[in-house]
């Protein structure tokens, strides 16, 4: 599978992407979206033309769900950050 392959499933899942991860990874800019940027980066990070069709989805699925939970572990700083914040604005 090509890594436009592997680009063009994201984009179709990508809410509202309208493209951006494939014009992301076509010229690795931004485009007004660095969620998309983030998206295409990783996946080329993982590409690796070697892999038979399989493995290059679970290695996609993979990357995707290792930033997931990266990202959920910021969200639920912030929960933290937030809960704290507003405990203590409540304290005076």
């Amino acid at each position: 599978m090509t890594l436009e392959k592997i680009i063009e499933i994201a984009d179709k899942a990508y809410p509202g992407g309208d493209g951006l991860v494939s014009l992301s990874a076509k010229d690795n800019t931004q485009n007004g979206d660095t969620l998309g940027l983030f998206i295409a980066q990783e996946l080329r990070d993982v590409y690796d033309p070697g892999m038979t069709d399989a493995e290059q989805v679970w290695e996609a699925e993979r990357a995707m769900m290792t930033a997931f939970e990266q990202i959920e572990v910021v969200l639920h700083a912030f929960e933290i950050a937030a809960a704290q914040t507003v405990k203590k604005e409540a304290n005076g």
